[in-house]
C-alpha cells in the first residue's frame, strides 16, 4: 500500500513539473527575427542578380524604412527566388514582414510560405500578394493565424516580369521554450526512485533468529 503511494506521489510530482515546464514563461512576449537571431539559406537560384541573402533579415524592427541601393536590395532576374529560413529555435509565429520593391516591372507579385516544425514536418502555409512598395521602403505586414511550433520557413517569391526584387523579410514570434532543467531533474529522480523501490520489494526479508 505505501508503495503504491509513493509511486502516486511520484507521478502526480512528474506531471506538475512537466505541466510548468511546456507552460513555460508567464511573461512570454513577441520578439522580431532578422539576421541577429535567424539564418536563410539560398535554395534557388543558384545565385542572386543583385544583393546578397544577407540583405534578405538585415532591417533592424518591423518599422524600420530602408532606402533603395545596389548593395541593399535583393534582385533575381529571369526566375523565381526560393528561400529556406532557419529560425533557430521553436516560434508560435503571429506577422510576417515584407519590404516590397517600388516599380511594378520589378517587385514581388507573390509569395507562398511553409512553415515546417523541427522534424521538418508542415505546420502550416501561407500566400500573399504583397502591395507596391514605396521609397524608402517600408514593410508590408501580414498576420499569421494559427502558425505554432515553426522551426523552418520555406519560401517561394515570384514576380509576374519573371522580376523578384524587394528589400527584407522579417517575421514576430514568440519563442516557445524547451523543456526545463527542472523537468529532466525530476525525470531522472523519478527514474531512479521507482527502481529503488522495485528493488527493495525483490529483496528477500531477513528475520531475526
Amino acid at each position: 500500500m505505501g508503495y503504491r503511494r509513493s509511486l502516486c506521489a511520484g507521478a502526480t510530482t512528474l506531471a506538475l513539473l512537466i505541466s510548468i515546464s511546456l507552460a513555460g514563461p508567464t511573461n512570454a512576449t513577441p520578439v522580431y527575427l532578422n539576421d541577429q537571431n535567424i539564418s536563410v539559406l539560398l535554395v534557388s537560384p543558384a545565385s542572386l542578380t543583385g544583393g546578397t541573402v544577407d540583405n534578405l533579415i538585415d532591417a533592424d524592427s518591423p518599422s524600420a524604412t530602408d532606402a533603395h541601393t545596389q548593395a541593399t536590395h535583393v534582385w533575381v532576374s529571369g526566375d523565381s527566388l526560393e528561400l529556406r529560413f532557419d529560425l533557430q529555435g521553436i516560434y508560435n509565429l503571429e506577422i510576417f514582414h515584407f519590404w516590397n520593391y517600388f516599380e511594378e516591372s520589378f517587385d514581388v507579385d507573390s509569395i507562398d510560405l511553409t512553415f515546417l516544425d523541427a522534424s521538418e514536418s508542415s505546420v502550416g502555409t501561407f500566400s500573399a500578394t504583397p502591395a507596391l512598395g514605396i521609397h524608402p521602403s517600408e514593410a508590408e505586414n501580414f498576420s499569421l493565424v494559427g502558425i505554432e511550433n515553426v522551426r523552418f520557413v520555406n519560401a517561394l517569391l515570384a514576380g509576374s516580369n519573371d522580376q523578384v526584387d524587394f528589400q527584407n523579410i522579417g517575421f514576430t514570434g514568440t519563442l516557445i521554450p524547451e523543456p526545463s532543467t527542472a523537468l529532466l531533474v525530476g525525470l531522472g529522480l523519478s527514474a531512479t526512485a521507482l527502481e529503488r523501490r522495485r528493488s527493495a520489494r525483490r529483496r528477500p526479508t531477513r528475520r531475526c533468529s
